[in-house]
């Protein structure tokens, strides 16, 4: 039995929650459950009660189990992008070539939404302890070399093996079968088992993260302004940019926006830039006060003399952040978009096309 579901989705609601807001990931995006049993009813029951929230694949043997993550992960090795080791050099102001690679890497996590095979990723295995042809313990170890997320769903029989599986570092959580709310709890532990996933993924880009270029992450009001950014927007997957300082968000359709992070010195420049080119009255004003933020479809971002008749689409209210200068603000403007994203493969399509 190898069965794959996906319903209407509800992932803005699921993926960002509490859990999220506490840690903004480098990169997080829709992933797969596999839910492995041998109870063919038991798995239905389960996947049925767990699909409006999550993406799940249903296999009935361990077997089954162990050949379809194999395959899966031998398709996508790569599931970030690589640096280019030219563009790295260019990143003179940054004197480590170690940190200049990890921060071209970081600067490139966009191009992954250009790809819709990141929906098929799985990042979490949902096991029984025991099945007939193998044990769930022999399953999960013979997958220890994979980047996954694994949970027991144990009888009372299987109770002692699930804790002796969890010292053993072989399993990161377990469920018994009898618990009263096990969908409920499961969902719960499914969820933080992705951003597990994306924890370990991303955890080579911790150096780049704690540079000044990241700093707005440690913000004071950053995560408010995030979850407020994920809320209205209907966020479902996203990545940090670097340049410019912000968060790439996308919803469901694909479609793309930029919580944007801007000091006193990006401000100052602003207008400093927009008053060489003799940008209108009204912009200077909006600018001189810090309180607007203006960033443009030039190659730099600044004002240029071919935005005169068009500036205002591109002015948003800054809010600040904490006391430390910073200010930030949500663009949707796709001129502007274009120059940090690509193409996109959106979550909606990857789905219809599934079900049709």
């Amino acid at each position: 039995m190898l069965n794959v579901g996906i319903r209407d989705s509800v992932w803005h609601r699921m993926i960002m929650t509490r859990t999220s807001i506490t840690e903004v990931l480098p990169l997080y995006h829709p992933t797969r459950i596999l839910l492995v049993d041998d109870d063919t009813d038991f798995l239905g029951r389960m996947s049925t009660q767990l699909r409006s929230r999550f993406q799940c694949v249903c296999v009935s043997t361990a077997q089954r189990a162990i050949d379809y993550v194999r395959a899966e992960s031998a398709q996508s090795k790569d599931r970030l992008p690589s640096a280019d080791p030219q563009d790295a050099d260019a990143m003179e102001h940054i004197p480590d070539r170690s940190q200049r690679i990890l921060h071209c890497q970081l600067s490139r996590l966009t191009q992954v939404f250009a790809d819709e095979s990141r929906f098929g990723t799985t990042s979490v295995i949902v096991a029984n302890h025991s099945m007939s042809d193998m044990s769930g313990a022999a399953m999960l170890d013979s997958l220890r070399d994979l980047p996954l997320c694994k949970i027991f769903l144990p009888d009372e029989r299987g109770l002692p093996s699930a804790v002796e599986a969890q010292r053993a570092g072989l399993i990161d959580a377990y469920l018994p079968k009898q618990h009263p709310a096990l969908p409920d709890a499961l969902a719960d532990h499914l969820q933080r088992s992705q951003f597990e996933f994306f924890r370990e993924l991303t955890r080579l880009f911790e150096p780049a993260l704690a540079s000044p270029e990241a700093g707005f992450l440690a913000a004071a009001g950053f995560r408010d302004a995030f979850q407020r950014f994920v809320s209205d927007y209907q966020i479902i997957e996203y990545c940090v940019l670097l340049d410019p300082p912000g968060i790439l968000g996308l919803d469901d359709a694909g479609r793309p926006a930029i919580l944007l992070v801007v000091d006193e010195d990006f401000q100052q420049a602003s207008f400093e830039i927009a008053q060489a080119e003799r940008a209108p009255t009204e912009l200077l004003r909006c600018l001189i006060d810090g309180k607007s933020i203006a960033v443009f479809p030039t190659a730099n971002g600044f004002y240029a003399r071919t935005m005169e008749r068009t500036w205002r689409q591109f002015v948003w209210p800054g809010e600040p952040l904490g006391d430390g200068g910073l200010r930030c603000a949500v663009i949707d403007e796709p001129d502007v978009i274009r120059r940090v994203c690509g193409t996109v493969a959106s979550y909606a399509n990857y789905r219809n096309r599934r079900l049709s």
